[in-house]
């Protein structure tokens, strides 16, 4: 210790002792303030976790109100005839990931309708084994193109113009879905079975397949396509990132957890909350970060399918492309001769 002139050595170590508690104190209050943030944003998790972040009114509403919108605006947009029958259409698809995600053990599971698009079913996988996951982006369409099908069947035998119609819309709509483009189906499965194992090699399959479907869009003049197709480009950087800090905490944290529950343990929790206050600084209120984080977790926590699984997956896959190919080829034969 280096004394001031004049000064009196117990001031001196006591005005040290002062600043010691001091400095001990503010220490104290900043561990306990971030103690206090990490168990905020860890409740909102649980939230998100336990499905607490939506009531069944809430989903149902959110329903309901997205089917007037889709409704509406595709009244002005196509006619009742064409949006009532695209609303059905897309009704049995989303119906089949619903039911899918429930079979599988997903949480917070929602349906809603994105007028001009169709619609969507989210939910969170959590632990869901990855061939799993993978069999919920194939029900969706599996069971439309079979109702098409049987409507095909339906209209060779009556020549019914509804069967015709519908039997039209199911096959293309989920036809269409199967294709290997974000955020279509095809591409959901690709990406459980193959894509996820490298980010790399998903963010150059996501941008390619955004290009080629905003060109088809142009192409066709058919703007909804341009739209997605754009989106899947602007967007695909935060995936890239996302799943770049996942595979980052996945090398430092163990992802194992006690059975039964999806909660983060301890030790991980504050490196992921960390790590996602680093890379998201304008994150700033709780129920932010816990989105993130608990995106993250559930990244760090999932595994593709083994390679039996992605093979058989895979086969099914080329075996419903193969399909919807005859079904079209019979129908241009079919046409062809009726117009002979």
């Amino acid at each position: 210790m280096t004394e001031m002139p004049g000064a009196d050595p117990e001031e001196l170590e006591i005005d040290e002792e002062r600043i010691a508690r001091i400095v001990s104190a503010a220490a104290s209050a900043v561990r306990e303030a971030e103690a206090a943030d990490q168990r905020r944003i860890l409740d909102e998790v649980e939230k998100l976790s336990s499905g607490k972040s939506a009531g069944w009114f809430f989903k149902l509403v959110l329903l309901a109100v997205s089917v007037g919108l889709f409704l509406t605006v595709g009244r002005f947009t196509w006619g009742w005839h064409v949006v009532l029958l695209i609303l059905i259409v897309v009704l049995v698809h989303e119906a089949g990931h619903y039911a899918g995600m429930k079979l599988f053990g997903y949480s917070d599971v929602n349906m809603y309708f994105i007028p001009f698009f169709g619609g969507a079913v989210s939910g969170r996988s959590g632990r869901v084994p990855g061939w799993k996951r993978a069999l919920v982006a194939l029900m969706g369409p599996t069971p439309g193109l079979v109702v098409g099908l049987a409507c095909g069947f339906a209209y060779v035998a009556t020549e019914s113009a509804l069967f015709f119609r519908l039997a039209l819309a199911f096959l293309l709509i989920n036809g269409f879905n199967l294709l290997p483009f974000y955020p279509l189906d095809g591409w959901h499965l690709l990406n459980e079975v193959i894509f996820c194992r490298n980010r790399y090699l998903a963010l150059g399959v996501r941008v390619l397949g955004g290009a080629l479907l905003a060109l088809a869009g142009l192409w066709a003049g058919y703007w909804v396509l341009v739209a997605l197709g754009c989106a899947a480009v602007l967007f695909s950087s935060g995936s890239f990132k996302v799943a770049g800090l996942a595979e980052s905490l996945r090398e430092r944290i163990s992802p194992e957890e006690p059975p039964a529950s999806g909660r983060i343990p301890p030790g991980a929790a504050a490196t992921i909350i960390a790590e996602a206050r680093a890379a998201y600084p304008y994150l700033e209120k709780p129920q932010a970060v816990a989105m993130k984080v608990d995106e993250l977790w559930e990244q760090i926590r999932a595994r593709p399918p083994g390679w039996g699984a992605s093979l058989a997956l895979l086969v099914l896959y080329a075996g419903l492309l193969l399909f919807v190919s005859v079904i079209f080829a019979a129908y241009y034969i079919y046409r062809s001769g009726a117009a002979g």
